[in-house]
């Protein structure tokens, strides 16, 4: 699944989840931390997202 994500300063992020969670536990996952650690198989390092920042989540890609 891919996700885009806006934060409160107006930038974005698109984020690629290949887990067998779906939408719903992908997110409850993400915004039980304060800081959530995404893996970047595309790019080098890992994507660090502050939840408190997240204004809004959208679902582009099942």
């Amino acid at each position: 699944m891919k996700v885009l994500i806006e934060f409160d300063d107006g930038s974005k992020k698109e984020v690629v989840n290949n887990s067998e969670a779906n939408f719903s536990e992908f997110m409850q996952d993400m915004f039980k931390k304060r800081y959530y650690v995404i893996s970047r198989q595309h790019e080098v390092g890992n994507a660090l997202i502050d939840t408190s920042k997240v204004k809004i989540v959208e679902l582009i890609e099942i």
